[in-house]
C-alpha cells in the first residue's frame, strides 16, 4: 500500500497485540522531522495523517484444548488515507480495470465483489478522507 501510494511514506512501526488478533503497520510521511518521527515512533506524539494499515491477525490450525498454538496468519482488514495515497494500490492489486478519475464517484468502481467465493473489498470515501477495505467472508480468515 504505501509503496504505491503518491506520498512517500517511511515505515515507521508496527503495534500488534495476539490477544485480540490485531495489528497495524504505521508509516509516516518521509518529509516530516527525525524529532517528530521519533516522537511517533515511541507514542509520545500522536500522528493523525499517518497511514495506517491494519490486519486481523489468528493462528491457523490453533487448537487451545490441545495446546495448540498453530501458525501466525495476517488477514488484511482496511487502511485509511487519501484517495491520492489509495488508489493506486486499488488499481493495481484490486482493480486494474478502473480509471482514476472515474472511480472517484463511480460506486461499481469501488468495489471489487466475487460473491461464489466469498471475496468483497471496497474503495469508499468517509468524510475527507478514503478507506480500503476486506469485507470478504469476516468468518473465514484464510481468504
Amino acid at each position: 500500500m504505501a509503496a504505491k501510494a503518491k506520498t512517500k511514506w517511511e515505515f515507521i512501526k508496527i503495534n500488534e497485540d495476539e490477544t485480540v488478533g490485531y495489528c497495524r503497520v504505521i508509516y509516516v510521511d518521509a518529509s516530516y522531522s527525525s524529532e517528530l518521527k521519533e516522537k511517533i515512533k515511541n507514542g509520545s506524539e500522536t500522528c493523525d495523517n499517518c497511514l495506517r494499515v491494519d490486519f486481523n491477525l489468528y493462528f491457523e490450525g490453533e487448537n487451545k484444548d490441545l495446546e495448540i498454538k498453530g501458525n501466525k496468519k495476517y488477514r488484511f482488514k482496511e487502511v485509511k488515507g487519501k484517495y491520492l495515497d489509495l488508489f493506486p494500490a486499488w488499481q493495481n492489486i484490486f482493480r486494474p480495470d478502473v480509471n482514476f478519475e472515474k472511480t472517484v464517484s463511480d460506486y461499481d468502481s469501488q468495489e471489487l465483489i466475487q460473491r461464489t467465493i466469498g471475496i468483497m473489498y471496497k474503495l469508499k470515501k468517509q468524510g475527507d478522507n478514503w478507506t480500503l477495505a476486506n469485507y470478504s467472508n469476516i468468518s473465514k480468515p484464510t481468504l
